[in-house]
């Protein structure tokens, strides 16, 4: 799809590893956030979500959303 098609390129352009990052899964996080009306700017303020893809061993997803 489109949106992945994005994240794809926005991972690379950040230079993650496209193992941790893979597109569909980080879609997934963004989708469940916007869902429950969250903005990107509260994404990454939000400690709680922080930690969650900090322990998902993803802790840049805030960047890409």
């Amino acid at each position: 799809s489109d949106s992945n098609n994005l994240i794809r390129l926005i991972i690379k352009e950040l230079k993650l590893d496209d193992k941790l990052y893979r597109p569909a899964g980080v879609h997934g996080q963004i989708s469940r956030a916007k869902n429950s009306l969250i903005t990107p700017k509260m994404y990454a303020a939000n400690a709680e979500i922080l930690d969650y893809d900090r322990m998902s061993r993803r802790p840049r997803i805030f960047e890409i959303y």
